[in-house]
């Protein structure tokens, strides 16, 4: 007998393909904020934000990229790679115009000032290259410990280097005198430094929660403060002769402290994640925070009526999803809703690429469904969201609290969409009620309608049939029931019929 033969009945093309652009280390943005480069993979990408497509990647052959810095004038790109070669990259045509090699085996942070970088080197060296040229010019030797971030002063005519380390000092290094000219301690690591506009004063933040304002002419200590979170990224903001700083940290909460009375101006409304680092734009006035998991979050800086700054947020976008454990499309707002191994759930617009993050689980997200305009997920918290969807974005109205161990999956009734059910780890069954309830605010739900325990092992999957009578499942117990459900005039009950 000869066999059957398999036609391909329909071919799919993408139309747009959302790729990683970065996967931690470097990052630019342009100061048109049209351009982004990324190091993804040991590889620099290149993204037009506004496409929201890859542009060019850099990677010469059989180097691994470690880091990456992009001039003042945005015209070139220099790259550190593993077998420790620099490459200066022509960004108009985009090819290599001049390479060296140094001895020095260079740390994830570099800094660009005239024809200078500055990087710290895995021996706890300073070193201070000429690109133009291609050799060291300075190796500035004295911290006793892990150079963490260099940043060459915003007066370029000083010609002067600050270099935090592991050993709880920030230094200041003079490339004149080809010495350390301050060395100003604390009794815990700097974990961010930022400097006034004038230059004259220098902030740091540590990771005991201490802000200290030090004086770069006296090179002393002017003030010291306690705050209630580690800033990992902050800027300067002068208005009217009044010193505010933008801090991003690890609550994930983007704020702005007056450094003179030291206390909080401005307050995010909601939440983010833990921010890592910060870019500022000085041509169009705004900042870009970088999570921890390499989310970008736009914002613009303003001053209201009483000259007190404020963040708006203008958009965010994901450069790295992770593995992607379940995702939806919504007609409503034309988008991609994503599980990505995360607790926040991700809304991409198809057309811009654009993300929102939407904050809610304490723990990774396992599973998703969608009906009409109604999201649920469920995570390793062993919670359930009720999410409405509706033009203007998703919000979560409800919170359904019930099963003790992570919920693995989850089903609306297509017919009525007047109830849903979940499994779990815990071998149990659950229907619930959706709350239609218009009312403002978030219910939280810890009563289901009916509990079902059918099955000896964990339940991985649950099912409603189309006219909302029956529900199957699946088990590790390697069976599949399916319950049928009628009400009585005392209950909802339900009974194994298969």
């Amino acid at each position: 007998a000869t066999e059957a033969r398999v036609k391909l009945t329909k071919h799919l093309k993408g139309s747009k393909l959302q790729v990683p652009i970065q996967t931690g280390g470097s990052i630019y943005i342009s100061s048109k904020e049209d351009r982004i480069y990324a190091l993804c993979n040991f590889t620099v990408v290149i993204y037009d934000s506004n496409e929201g497509i890859i542009l060019r990647t850099i990677n010469p052959e059989n180097e691994e990229i470690v880091c990456f810095v992009v001039d003042n004038s945005e015209k070139e790109l220099i790259t550190y790679s593993r077998n420790q070669l620099f490459r200066i990259w022509d960004l108009e045509e985009f090819k290599c115009v001049k390479h060296f090699k140094t001895p020095y085996s260079i740390a994830l942070d570099m800094d660009i000032q005239h024809n200078l970088i500055a990087a710290g080197t895995s021996d706890r060296i300073v070193c201070i290259f000429d690109y133009k040229k291609g050799y060291a010019t300075h190796l500035l030797r004295g911290q006793k410990g892990l150079i963490t971030k260099v940043m060459f002063h915003p007066a370029p005519e000083k010609y002067q280097v600050v270099a935090t380390s592991v050993d709880n000092t920030i230094r200041i290094w003079d490339l004149l005198m080809n010495a350390c000219i301050a060395t100003l301690g604390h009794s815990s690591p700097c974990s961010a430094f930022t400097f006034t506009q004038d230059g004259s004063t220098l902030l740091s933040a540590h990771r005991d929660k201490y802000l200290i304002a030090w004086n770069l002419q006296t090179r002393t200590k002017t003030t010291a403060f306690e705050i209630d979170e580690e800033i990992e990224a902050m800027h300067y903001v002068f208005k009217k002769k009044t010193p505010f700083l933008c801090t991003f940290g690890d609550k994930g909460i983007a704020r702005i402290l007056n450094v003179n009375t030291k206390e909080w101006v401005y307050v995010a409304e909601q939440p983010a994640q833990p921010f890592l680092r910060l870019i500022y734009s000085k041509a169009s006035n705004h900042i870009c925070g970088i999570t921890a998991e390499q989310n970008l979050i736009l914002y613009s800086i303003s001053f209201n009526k009483e000259n007190l700054p404020q963040l708006a947020y203008l958009k965010d976008f994901t450069c790295f999803h992770d593995e992607v454990l379940d995702l939806a499309y919504s007609k409503t707002t034309k988008s991609l809703i994503m599980a990505t191994n995360s607790s926040l759930l991700k809304v991409i617009d198809t057309k811009t690429m654009e993300t929102k993050i939407c904050p809610g689980h304490q723990d990774i997200i396992m599973t998703m469904h969608l009906q009409g305009d109604y999201l649920i997920t469920g995570a390793k918290d062993n919670d359930i969201k009720l999410w409405k969807i509706t033009e203007n974005g998703i919000t979560c109205v409800a919170t359904y609290k019930g099963h003790s161990k992570h919920v693995t999956s989850l089903f609306i009734a297509p017919k009525k969409m007047g109830f849903f059910a979940s499994c779990s780890k815990d071998m149990s069954i659950k229907v619930w009620k959706i709350a239609h309830s218009e009312s403002e605010g978030m219910e939280t739900i810890t009563e289901a309608m009916r509990t079902i325990v059918g099955h000896s092992k964990e339940i991985n999957v649950v099912r409603v049939s189309p006219n909302d009578k029956l529900i199957a499942s699946g088990s590790q117990d390697r069976s599949i029931k399916v319950f049928v459900h009628f009400t009585t005039a005392l209950d909802l009950e339900f009974f194994c019929i298969k």
